[in-house]
């Protein structure tokens, strides 16, 4: 009985701090988003600037070209998938595009409803 309830305290103990994290990241979102944001360009600008800086090139060289790389390389993801949705293999006819069978009922078979089937 004792160890059931240590446990209940420590979940209860984790759950209150989950919580408390999220109201202050929702409450502060002005200034967590965009540092977070910065964190994330940090993790992805540091690995290729270490590796220009063992090339002996000079830290500002090192990091424009890590910047300017990272920012083709998620422009041109971000351009395939907008090029892809735009094709036609969005979301409007995943259905149809989708390896998974589509049940007659849905949308993919306009003609065919459950509804204008006969009764059996």
């Amino acid at each position: 009985m004792q160890l059931a309830g240590q446990w209940a305290w420590r979940f209860l103990v984790v759950a209150a701090a989950i919580t408390v994290c999220v109201y202050v990241v929702a409450a502060l979102s002005e200034i967590v988003i965009p540092v977070l944001v910065a964190l994330l360009v940090c993790a992805l600008v540091a690995p290729p600037m270490q590796f220009f800086q063992r090339l002996r090139w000079p830290k500002w060289l090192a990091l424009a070209v890590s910047l300017i790389g990272v920012l083709v390389i998620v422009g041109g993801l971000a351009l395939l998938l907008t090029v892809q949705i735009r094709s036609g293999c969005g979301f409007t006819r995943w259905r149809s595009c989708s390896p998974l069978p589509a049940a007659p009922s849905s949308p993919a078979f306009p003609g065919r409803s459950s509804l204008s089937q006969p009764l059996r």
